[in-house]
């Protein structure tokens, strides 16, 4: 791992657009509250 190591994950619509995405660049772990609230907003 380096200095450019960073975690995202993407929501993406029926259409393939990204409808939320999380950036954690500092751990490797993106909170499932986070991804759950992504999924209802998107």
């Amino acid at each position: 791992m380096g200095p450019v190591d960073s975690h995202p994950i993407f929501i993406l619509g029926a259409d393939g657009r990204v409808r939320w995405k999380k950036l954690a660049p500092t751990t490797m772990h993106v909170d499932v509250s986070d991804v759950l609230a992504g999924l209802t907003n998107a």
